[in-house]
């Protein structure tokens, strides 16, 4: 018999098994997924409050609308940083409320590189729903963090951590810096940001963006966005998640509006919410209203997505702001601008459209 012979596995012998979500359309378990952005902009700010969720069982902000909550599982956090002093981390996880007991780090000075037997050990003795690498690049190995951008290079340190995840059931989120080249606004699609390779990208279930947007006049602001940039598994376009750093972490809400690639264009002053848009969905909202004709509901944020480009919660928003009442005829539901149009009493209305 031939030792080396493959065993086929056929799909019938595959044993069921559902998608396991750790934070609903953003972060899955048994897989990779991923955070990208450049130094300072609040990645580890954000995973420390998820991890400091995660100890508690606490409460994140949804994806879907700015009223929308996520319930993260509760247990154990194995957070791994390169970058950040335990004693860092331990400041800004108990400023989010955390269960110290149930987060454990790596002893200063004995980081496990990827696909070492140290760190199968610590998954193991830890028994992680979540462990975080902070950053990628301190974990692979001096070889490899050089020449990441090769695709060999890139997949071979990873495929350990992926065996990891699925063989604990854990969710791994790995941090990880953007090139050079992607930063000043070059580096066209969002998933091809990390370190310049797409094979990067390739191997994580779900990758995010963020960034820093700005105010009026191109200043940096303290509001931070996580915006979408893969994902294998969301069964709708996630919105971008917001949240603010100014004297510690708050969530702010989330923005249709926002994508990866508007964090990081060749122009500071343009970084974040793209200019106008739901100015230019409020006009349209508006001409096709105009006059106090109701229009069916559905066939108005078809109509508006495709005219403007938009994400449908940026029709919910806008038709908010504008004060759109809704109303339903039979099973059909209806728009109209408030004060306009006529409402029949047996009609159910709902003022303004949510």
């Amino acid at each position: 018999m031939d030792n080396n012979k493959i065993v086929p596995m056929w799909a019938a012998g595959v044993p069921d098994k559902p998608l396991d979500w750790f934070y609903p359309s953003v972060f899955v378990r048994g897989e990779l997924n991923g955070i990208q952005g450049i130094p300072g902009d609040g990645k580890t700010w954000l995973m420390c409050e998820i991890a400091a969720q995660t100890s508690i069982g606490g409460i994140v902000q949804g994806v879907k609308d700015e009223n929308d909550c996520a319930e993260l599982p509760c247990g154990n956090v194995l957070y791994l940083s390169g970058d950040d002093a335990p004693e860092r981390l331990k400041e800004r996880l108990v400023s989010r409320g955390a269960d110290l007991s149930k987060i454990a780090f790596a002893p200063e000075g004995s980081l496990p590189q990827i696909g070492s037997p140290e760190l199968e050990d610590l998954f193991g003795q830890i028994q992680p729903v979540l462990c975080i690498i902070d950053t990628l690049q301190h974990f692979v190995g001096k070889a490899n963090a050089n020449e990441m951008t090769a695709i060999t290079s890139a997949l071979q340190p990873l495929q350990p951590l992926q065996h990891l995840a699925r063989k604990h059931n854990t969710a791994v989120v790995t941090i990880m810096h953007i090139s050079k080249y992607a930063a000043n606004g070059n580096g066209g699609d969002s998933s091809g940001y990390s370190i310049g390779s797409y094979a990067i990208a390739g191997i994580f279930r779900t990758l995010w963006t963020l960034g820093r947007l700005t105010e009026n006049g191109g200043k940096p602001s303290a509001l931070r966005a996580l915006c979408q940039s893969k994902n294998n598994y969301a069964e709708f376009d996630p919105s971008a998640l917001l949240f603010e750093l100014r004297d510690g972490f708050r969530w702010v809400g989330v923005d249709a509006d926002i994508s990866a690639e508007d964090l990081f264009n060749k122009s500071k002053k343009k970084r974040g919410r793209p200019a106008g848009k739901r100015n230019d969905v409020k006009s349209e909202i508006l001409r096709l209203l105009d006059g106090g004709v109701p229009m069916p509901s559905a066939e108005l944020e078809v109509t508006v997505c495709e005219l403007t480009c938009c994400h449908p919660n940026t029709v919910t928003t806008a038709k908010k702001e504008l004060g759109v009442e809704s109303y339903q005829q039979g099973r059909q539901w209806f728009s109209v601008l408030r004060g306009q149009g006529t409402i029949n009493a047996q009609d159910t209305i709902n003022t303004p459209e949510g």
